[in-house]
């Protein structure tokens, strides 16, 4: 039987809308900081969404400019790099934004002190200070995206991933490496 064609992934951002994704969110506010970073990190990466949420402190190596990622898919554990701006945007984050985070910016109910502080030594966290779910994660880069004015189908997180790869071969990367 003849083979099926693979074809390309269409939720690939161009050059241009990532730019305007990325200046969205407001870098003088401690979530849209964030926020920043994490689509820094995004674009650095390609990670997953599980991946991103999943990120701990001690796998941010910014000395040797990658970050480990220990709960791949199937388990696996790989290296992946980083880019210099987002090394940067990363350093900030750790040592000024996130301790406010962690503490919590605001009460949600009687029970947000409950969940102020229960980020652990996760990388991101939540406006009350907890752990954040790849869904959060998907509506958050999805409001963003619209804010953006792209109104075209791009699935929020894993256009990211998809860009990234389409950026390294564009530049002229080996395919197998990319995979």
């Amino acid at each position: 039987l003849p083979k099926h064609l693979k074809r390309l992934p269409r939720g690939v951002l161009r050059l241009d809308e990532v730019k305007a994704v990325m200046a969205q969110p407001d870098l003088k506010t401690p979530l849209g900081y964030r926020d920043r970073t994490m689509m820094e990190v995004l674009y650095a990466t390609g990670l997953r969404a599980g991946e991103l949420v999943a990120l701990r402190l001690p796998d941010v190596d910014l000395t040797k400019k990658a970050v480990r990622v220990r709960h791949g898919k199937g388990g696996r554990e790989r290296l992946a790099p980083l880019s210099t701006p987002c090394c940067r945007f990363l350093d900030r984050y750790i040592r000024e934004i996130r301790p406010e985070l962690v503490e919590g910016l605001r009460p949600a109910g009687n029970n947000w002190l409950k969940k102020a502080g229960t980020a652990e030594d996760f990388l991101f966290v939540s406006i009350y200070g907890g752990l954040f779910s790849p869904q959060w994660l998907s509506q958050v880069m999805k409001n963003y995206l619209h804010k953006a004015g792209i109104t075209r189908p791009i699935q929020p997180v894993h256009g990211w991933r998809h860009t990234f790869a389409t950026m390294l071969i564009s530049d002229g990367m080996d395919v197998r490496y990319v995979q």
